[in-house]
């Protein structure tokens, strides 16, 4: 099993009093290979951004090699 690089943990993205992303947890591995598919509006870039740094979740953790995303610099 590869390492974990990237984990989402209960994370929720709301705008507009809206889920876009509703208490979803993936964890990504070292090496590893990932196809997201699904349709228009249910979420798949969102949790891209949300995997590479780019967004916040409204709740939940998003964690980089084990650091709370927010608790460090990316750069």
């Amino acid at each position: 099993m590869a390492p974990t690089t990237v984990s989402l943990r209960d994370v929720t993205v709301t705008r507009n009093e809206r889920n876009i992303v509703d208490h979803v947890s993936l964890d990504f591995g070292a090496g590893e290979r990932w196809a997201m598919i699904g349709p228009n509006g249910s979420g798949k870039s969102t949790i891209l951004k949300m995997a590479s740094s780019w967004m916040h979740p409204t709740s939940g953790r998003v964690l980089v090699f084990d650091r709370e995303l927010g608790q460090f610099d990316v750069t």
